[in-house]
């Protein structure tokens, strides 16, 4: 919360405007369950390791991801491709 309070800070055009940070997320999610297509929300995993007090996984400047949040996508996207078998070790 502290970070995009700082991207709103550094962009007064954004300020003005109402931000659902969860809705494109939720919306891929559900498109997804309405057709049956396996999909990774990446969301509680960057929280996860956020929480625990991990490296920034965020720029603070633009909110991108940092090599580390980088690292943590792959991850996470290879173990989902693993656990679905559509990926061999």
């Amino acid at each position: 919360p502290e970070t995009w309070q700082e991207i709103l800070y550094a962009n007064p055009a954004m300020r003005g405007v109402h931000w659902d940070l969860a809705a494109p997320e939720a919306w891929v999610s559900a498109w997804c369950a309405a057709r049956g297509v396996p999909c990774l929300a990446l969301t509680p995993e960057f929280q996860r390791v956020a929480d625990g007090g991990g490296p920034p996984l965020h720029y603070r400047h633009d909110g991108h991801w940092t090599e580390d949040g980088h690292a943590l996508a792959g991850r996470a996207v290879a173990q989902f491709l693993l656990d679905l078998g559509w990926l061999n070790q």
